[in-house]
């Protein structure tokens, strides 16, 4: 019996103790964060709404959850076709006989290049544009050509060119011209 007593006698000072160390932490150091002299709020705000509150220091699930976008490999290779496009008539137009723009050449119009021809001569383009727009950029036939319709504006009118572009090992590459007059 008298261990009984003694058993319920430390089971009943084990709750004792743990009833009085409940006690609240008391921080060793305490700061006050502002950004611009504004202290910021525990709002998450995205475009402009509230999308959830709670403690930045909270540990579990976000409260906005971000879904990774796989890019359409059709759209990509559009973009690149007429970035490469615009990067080869601003250098076509750049220099006196273009010579920066053959970069932008395929292996078949360097080979033109490399027979005595002018970067001018191959494109057929004149360089006194004004402004180069693209009306439509999309895929030709395959998914490795691709064709990039730009209108060319002069001082005293338009010309319409077609662009076609191969995918190679170091990118687009401008394959052939072909252009309207100018009207």
């Amino acid at each position: 019996m008298f261990h009984k007593l003694l058993m319920v006698l430390v089971f009943a000072l084990f709750l004792a103790s743990c009833a009085s160390g409940a006690s609240e932490e008391t921080p060793v150091a305490t700061a006050e964060i502002s950004v611009n002299g504004e202290t910021p709020s525990d709002e998450i705000v995205v475009d402009g709404e509230v999308t959830a509150e709670g403690d930045a220091t909270t540990e579990g699930e976000p409260a906005v959850e971000a879904t990774a976008v796989t890019p359409d490999p059709a759209a990509v290779a559009i973009s690149d076709a007429s970035a490469v496009t615009t990067s080869f008539l601003a250098a076509y137009q750049g220099e006196n006989d273009g010579a920066a723009a053959a970069q932008y050449f395929d292996a078949s119009l360097t080979e033109l290049l490399n027979n005595g021809n002018t970067v001018r001569a191959v494109a057929g383009i004149d360089p006194t544009y004004t402004n180069a727009t693209i009306t439509n950029a999309a895929p030709y036939n395959d998914d490795k050509t691709m064709q990039v319709n730009v209108q060319l504006d002069y001082a005293g009118g338009a010309q319409k060119i077609i662009v076609t572009l191969k995918s190679t090992e170091a990118g687009w590459r401008i394959a052939t011209f072909a252009a309207d007059a100018q009207k």
